[in-house]
């Protein structure tokens, strides 16, 4: 006869075999910059409102809890942020979530006084999403994200971009990482 604690290690390791086959594929959601606008300019430093496009590539909504980011501009440390606001992101869709990046005025100056005039901008937004896992548990997806912008003011003062759209603020040409 074999001994209990057998019976229960066989019963264990069966019950996890038949779970494990319950247990969905997550794909990590693509995060990119979507706008940025400043939202106030204090004395010692600058809050802008930064859109992130959320891409859900999952049969299953994603349930974000929560970002943290930083912002670079042409190489340079423009900011960083986070967001707590909870945002539902459907299946197969995307969505956007918006946080506060804090930067000095010492790297908001620093970062323009290196600019060169020029009409375009590269861009790099690092950081990480907290996504819900079943239960009350939250997972990191970390993410980063690049490209450039081009800023051409017109008339209307909205900004055009290389594919001919135009926005109020800009859009990007994203190569997510």
């Amino acid at each position: 006869m074999l001994p209990k604690w057998i019976g229960y290690a066989v019963f264990a390791a069966a019950s996890m075999c038949g779970c494990a086959g319950l247990l969905r594929s997550v794909e990590s959601p693509r995060i990119t910059l979507s706008d940025l606008r400043i939202q106030e300019i204090r004395h010692f430093e600058t809050l802008l409102e930064v859109d992130l496009r959320v891409v859900n590539p999952n049969d299953f909504p994603l349930i974000v809890r929560g970002v943290a980011c930083d912002l670079v501009l042409n190489g340079q440390h423009f900011g960083a942020g986070v967001g707590k606001e909870e945002a539902t992101i459907p299946a197969f869709d995307t969505g956007i979530v918006s946080i506060v990046v804090y930067s000095s005025m010492i790297d908001l100056f620093r970062g323009f006084l290196r600019m060169p005039e020029r009409e375009e901008l590269a861009y790099s937004v690092k950081g990480s999403v907290r996504v819900a896992t079943e239960g009350d548990g939250t997972v990191k997806v970390p993410f980063e994200s690049e490209g450039r912008f081009r800023m051409q003011p017109s008339a209307s003062e909205k900004v055009r971009t290389e594919r001919g759209l135009s926005r109020s603020s800009f859009e990007a040409r994203h190569s997510a990482g």
